[in-house]
């Protein structure tokens, strides 16, 4: 073979804070370490990919890569970083790779100009360095002080490096201490590197901050897709007292029933309406029709807990929720922020995405006429 990666994602991410390791934190649906490999995988300078992980994440590798064809391998790396370069060196040993390139899980933009600059500078040299130019200024402090250095002279290392493979299998065997990039083996060998200018959009994802920034970054290539619901339920003749009637699965005290083969939420029914439509993944009646037993009575939250991790499966993300209530009777405002709070807690987002609001139609037709309620919703996904 010509040219393997090793993808370093054995770490446990003490600086991230969070119950995953970073690696292994999703974005648009896939984890950082898939967002890495999808970038090798799609080049086709590139022959083999092993990704070295820690043996007690196997699980979480086996989930995020369970689909990769026979390109992708992966090996059991140590407790510091060098032993996990040292590790993945010697599985690859079996390849017979003429070029390594070494590349950390954390960074999930790299480019494919990136790699393939990185590539070809193994034409010339025996490892080549990825350094981006320092802009800002920058400073060292020192038991004596703060020295400011001279930036031009100065730049942030990034991956993938890349390395003759028996280059720097040899330079493995022989080192003592530990490094934070291979590099830096390299030049404490004399050995000949060439240094590429790196890309602002090769972000290292390091702590939760970086996560976040990335998430943003991915948000603006996403499409963004709305669709409406309505839904119109019966209510039975009046009663002589109040029962209690659940909109947007909060109980209201109404002298009315709603007459339905579920519980005959609106307010859940059209939201439920919207989150599918705007996928175009079919409507309540198709998917829970009122003619089957099982649904007979049933709480409307478990219709908008499905459409919800339908939208999941899809890898979306919604937006906002805009309701509107339509009945002269109950009075729906005095209970509107309950019914955003549940809507949002079903939903699992934020209450501020969220709008419920209420009219009526004037005393005209059959919802003035108080011989029903309805309600309309649209909502806006980010795919």
């Amino acid at each position: 073979m010509n040219n393997v990666v090793l993808i370093m994602a054995a770490g446990n991410s003490v600086r991230f804070a969070a119950d995953l390791p970073k690696q292994y934190n999703k974005v648009n649906g896939k984890t950082l370490l898939r967002w890495a490999i999808e970038a090798f995988l799609q080049n086709k300078l590139i022959d083999k990919i092993v990704v070295v992980i820690n043996e007690e994440h196997l699980h979480f590798y086996e989930n995020s890569t369970e689909d990769i064809g026979n390109m992708l391998e992966y090996t059991l790396g140590g407790d510091t970083r060098k032993k996990s370069v040292a590790s993945g060196l010697q599985y690859l040993q079996k390849f017979n790779p003429v070029n390594v390139l070494i590349h950390d899980a954390a960074r999930p933009l790299v480019s494919q100009k990136l790699i393939n600059r990185v590539v070809e500078g193994l034409d010339i040299c025996e490892a080549v360095d990825v350094g981006l130019q320092a802009v800002d200024t920058i400073k060292y402090e020192k038991p004596d002080g703060i020295e400011v250095l001279e930036r031009e002279k100065v730049y942030a290392t990034q991956t993938p490096q890349g390395f003759k493979f028996e280059t720097i299998s040899t330079l493995h065997q022989n080192i003592q201490g530990d490094y934070t990039d291979d590099i830096s083996i390299c030049l404490e060998n004399q050995i000949n590197i060439k240094r590429i200018e790196g890309e602002r959009s090769n972000i290292k994802i390091t702590n939760w901050s970086d996560f976040e920034y990335f998430k943003f970054i991915k948000k603006e290539n996403k499409v963004y897709r709305t669709g409406l619901g309505t839904d119109v339920h019966r209510f039975s003749e009046f009663l002589e007292s109040d029962v209690m009637i659940k909109i947007c699965g909060i109980e209201v005290a109404h002298n009315q029933l709603i007459i339905a083969h579920s519980d005959g939420d609106v307010g859940f029914h059209a939201i439920t309406e919207a989150l599918l439509g705007a996928m175009a993944l079919g409507n309540i009646g198709q998917i829970f029709p009122d003619n089957d037993g099982r649904y007979k009575n049933m709480d409307s939250a478990h219709f908008l807990i499905y459409a919800r991790n339908e939208l999941r499966k899809l890898c979306c993300e919604i937006v906002n929720i805009d309701l509107t209530i339509i009945c002269e009777k109950p009075r729906i405002m005095p209970h509107s922020q309950r019914m955003r709070k549940n809507i949002a807690d079903v939903l699992e987002i934020e209450i501020y995405q969220v709008s419920v609001k209420a009219t009526t139609t004037e005393k005209m037709g059959f919802l003035g006429n108080q011989n029903g309620i309805a309600a309309q919703a649209i909502c806006t996904v980010i795919s």
